[in-house]
């Protein structure tokens, strides 16, 4: 039944947009290994001083090896401090060897100072700024009163050939952290219209799904009291108030979650669960379920897991997550079979829910697990539901330590899969089962 995972949802979807301080973080040191690269070759063919040839060579270095560890270990707070103290004391340097005020040291200072001013904010950003306010009026003071501690330039044109390439590095590099900003601007304007746009299409969805519940709740209430029905009505409309019940009380509870998942305030609550007994609670609770709903065309398969299988896990959201595919899997199967079951893999419960629906197209796969969202190809049959279901599966699921993908063919049905570490220990079984 298990299949390979070639759709999986990657995990780092959930976190969004990519921080603006990491994203020019990595720019600042791709752009840097490059600059300082030229600037070495630069330097080497206008015969500059060795020294300076040696510290740009060091700037290549530096950069190379921290973008390296960059692609292969992410950001984190000490990569940003290596790279800001690394490019200070370069500066230091530079400025000493390239000729002090004469060379191009002010345009590299001021692609310093936007580097700091796009990664750094409040009390950080406040101190650097103070450190290279300081920085600039000394080494000023050495240019005026020691210059002989600064090299001159063998020729006008070395220093001014210097100078340019100096400039057209700064210029060059402005426009890389302009354009990215503005882009970055971009992307976040338009996730924020998407976000306003989600919020009105929820809220619209909201008023019909929660007036629709409330109408039959009503009219059937009303109904159910007069004495002319026969038992027969009677018992039909005590369903469909029964079910709208419910519905109501579960889009109520993901509305919650979802406040839960936005704020971090999600509570998992773990505990031994023995998977087969587990089971035998779904299969009760699909069969009322099915029975409550009135879905008469579906019946349902079950796979088993092996006895013994003890998961360390939050038993209410594991619920919520069948549940919530379940409802899925019965909505949108008209007539057919709703499979449920599960296999132990590499250490893990890899369990599924496969129906007998329209199936879903592959362009939609990362899409239905967004908040908000439903796809409805057919105007003419739409499904009742508010387009949070999957949205709080994935996150739940994240939260319980797994993983969670869709393997579909549209027009055939679909097939969810879901993992749950599990406990491969007998001495934890013993204490769980005494």
């Amino acid at each position: 039944m298990l299949k390979n995972n070639k759709s999986k949802i990657d995990d780092s979807s959930v976190k969004g947009v990519v921080d603006f301080e990491i994203q020019t973080l990595e720019i600042t040191l791709f752009v840097g290994s490059l600059v300082s690269l030229f600037s070495t070759i630069g330097n080497f063919f206008l015969d500059l001083n060795a020294q300076l040839i040696l510290t740009t060579a060091i700037g290549t270095v530096i950069y190379s090896f921290l973008y390296v560890f960059y692609r292969l270990f992410g950001v984190n707070e000490w990569l940003k401090w290596i790279t800001t103290i690394a490019s200070l004391i370069l500066l230091d340097f530079i400025w000493v060897y390239n000729h002090g005020y004469d060379g191009p040291i002010l345009y590299i200072y001021l692609i310093f100072i936007i580097f700091l001013a796009f990664v750094w904010d409040k009390k950080q950003l406040f101190i650097l700024m103070t450190f290279v306010a300081i920085n600039i009026p000394t080494f000023y003071y050495i240019d005026v009163y020691h210059p002989e501690l600064i090299p001159v330039y063998d020729s006008e044109i070395a220093r001014m050939l210097d100078v340019n390439i100096g400039f057209g590095i700064a210029v060059f590099s402005v426009f890389i952290y302009i354009f990215y900003a503005k882009r970055s601007l971009q992307e976040e304007t338009r996730k924020a219209k998407m976000s306003d746009d989600l919020k009105t299409r929820f809220l619209l969805n909201m008023s019909h799904e929660i007036r629709t519940p409330l109408n039959v709740i009503s009219g059937y209430s009303s109904v159910i009291a007069n004495e002319d029905i026969t038992p027969e009505e009677r018992k039909k409309f005590s369903q469909y108030i029964s079910s709208n019940s419910v519905y109501l009380s579960r889009l109520v509870d993901d509305i919650i979650d979802l406040s839960r998942i936005e704020t971090n305030q999600l509570l998992i609550e773990k505990e031994y669960i023995d998977l087969y007994d587990f089971f035998d609670e779904q299969r009760s609770r699909f069969y009322e379920e099915l029975d409550m709903l009135n879905y008469r065309t579906i019946s349902l398969e079950f796979e088993y897991p092996p006895v013994d299988i003890i998961i360390n896990t939050d038993r209410v959201r594991l619920n919520q997550i069948i549940r919530n595919l379940f409802s899925n899997a019965v909505k949108y199967t008209d007539v057919g079979v709703v499979s449920f079951g599960c296999e132990v893999k590499d250490l893990e419960v890899v369990f599924y829910m496969k129906d007998m629906g329209k199936g879903i197209k592959e362009e939609n796969f990362d899409f239905i697990f967004q908040r908000f969202t439903k796809i409805e190809d057919d105007e003419q049959s739409v499904v009742r539901g508010a387009g949070l279901g999957l949205f709080l599966v994935k996150n739940m699921i994240a939260e319980l330590n797994g993983r969670v993908w869709v393997e579909s063919e549209y027009g055939k049905g679909s097939v969810f899969y879901f993992t749950i570490p599990y406990i491969h220990d007998n001495l934890v079984f013993e204490k769980y089962m005494k």
